[in-house]
């Protein structure tokens, strides 16, 4: 399920608006006629392209995941309980537990944070990659009858702590920790100022010196 996830996100991405500047590019320069430069970036594949099919018999990945999943949750509407070692163990519970527990680590997964170079994904992406992930848990009902407006209740609401169930870092947490580390200290020492014009702080170019872009992490408009 978590693989499913993650092959929605990478179909959410394509619709970021940082990909919409080399198709509104081609685009006007199409309609200018002017020649196709041979340093251009490759040409992506445009959002919606893998629904158009040249042969059936090619299975894709999302094909294989949802074939294994539809198994997978047949199987556990027919199997209400399983006995082992004189233990009854209830598939669609073990399913909520372990969905909840990876969903977690998955979300915080999207962040890419390491606390040792400071770096860390855009908010717009982390929150793009959280809504394609919550969007796909929730269509899971339609499989098998679980919860899963409270698993998402619940990881979500974890996030917005300081450390979740499992006493891991969450998404505030790792923000926060970003935010004062790496932002805020350089906006203290002059390299990155606040912008009024553009509404969110903008880094001063440094020589020598390679920074992000704070505004790709501040903008507020």
């Amino acid at each position: 399920m978590i693989e499913l996830c993650y092959e929605q996100r990478k179909l959410s991405e394509k619709l970021l608006p940082k990909y919409a500047a080399q198709t509104i590019s081609k685009a006007v320069n199409k309609k200018r006629k002017k020649p196709v430069s041979k340093k251009a970036e490759p040409s992506r594949e445009k959002p919606g392209a893998e629904s158009q099919r040249k042969d059936r018999i090619i299975d894709t990945n999302m094909d294989k995941y949802h074939l294994t999943l539809t198994e997978y949750c047949m199987t556990i509407n027919h199997v209400r309980e399983l006995v082992i070692f004189d233990h009854i163990i209830l598939p669609s519970e073990y399913l909520t537990n372990q969905l909840e527990a990876r969903l977690t680590r998955a979300i915080m997964r999207l962040t890419g944070y390491n606390q040792a170079t400071q770096e860390i994904a855009k908010p717009s992406e982390v929150l793009s990659g959280v809504k394609a992930f919550i969007g796909f848990i929730h269509s899971i009902s339609h499989y098998v009858n679980i919860d899963v407006t409270r698993i998402c209740k619940d990881v979500l609401l974890q996030q917005s702590q300081a450390m979740d169930a499992n006493g891991e870092v969450t998404l505030t947490t790792a923000y926060t920790n970003w935010y004062l580390e790496s932002l805020l200290r350089q906006t203290s020492a002059g390299i990155i100022i606040h912008s009024p014009a553009v509404r969110a702080f903008v880094t001063m170019p440094v020589e020598n010196i390679q920074l992000f872009n704070a505004e790709e992490y501040s903008d507020v408009s």
